[in-house]
């Protein structure tokens, strides 16, 4: 992927695909957070995985092999996140990737990576992907940060509320043009505004 590629940003089904990350620290962690978020098979391997890893393969079904890598252990995966800035191993995963049709994505390494993770903002069920293009990695950590603070518990509940409606509706409502119309009504009166400020003003 080029790294000023505009890119096209959809949201991946991979529940139940299975999931290799390299690499630990905080990058590790955080993509095995998504991965686990999205109900993976997630895998890990890692020499150093580091302390936040460790808690999270000590709450969930993540495996933690804490080696060197195995060609073997990217043919069985479906998705490959290398979160070493390695570039030996980044050679060997892309190589092996792209022989065995797993889809690959590196830190940093735009050219051995098949798609970007743009900064992602979590609010209860709702996820904002944030990206510059490239451009300006900070600023999308600056604005995830100030997403997350800002989608509160109360923006969280209503998400909820609304996601309960649209299951009822489901159920109970069978013409799809009523349906849409009485889901619609739900968030009117719902506005949000954002303020910016730039450096030096």
């Amino acid at each position: 992927m080029r790294r000023q590629a505009f890119g096209l940003q959809v949201s991946l089904d991979v529940e139940g695909k299975r999931a290799l990350v390299l690499g630990g620290g905080d990058e590790g962690a955080d993509k095995v957070q998504r991965l686990l978020d999205a109900r993976a098979t997630v895998t890990v391997i890692s020499r150093a995985a580091g302390g936040a890893i460790e808690v999270l393969a000590e709450r969930s079904k993540l495996v933690l092999l804490q080696r060197d890598l195995f060609p073997a252990d990217i043919r069985d995966a479906d998705l490959v996140l290398v979160c070493d800035r390695d570039p030996a191993l980044v050679a060997t995963a892309f190589e092996v990737a792209r022989s065995e049709g797993a889809a690959i994505w590196c830190c940093d390494d735009p050219e051995h990576s098949d798609f970007a993770l743009p900064a992602l903002c979590r609010a209860g069920r709702t996820r904002v992907a944030i990206s510059t293009s490239g451009a300006a990695p900070a600023l999308a950590a600056r604005l995830r940060a100030a997403l997350e603070r800002d989608l509160d518990a109360k923006f969280r509940a209503f998400v909820d509320r609304l996601g309960a409606e649209r299951e009822r509706l489901l159920t109970e409502e069978p013409d799809p043009d009523r349906r849409r119309e009485q889901l619609r009504a739900l968030v009117d009166g719902f506005e949000a505004t954002l303020t910016l400020r730039y450096p030096g003003e």
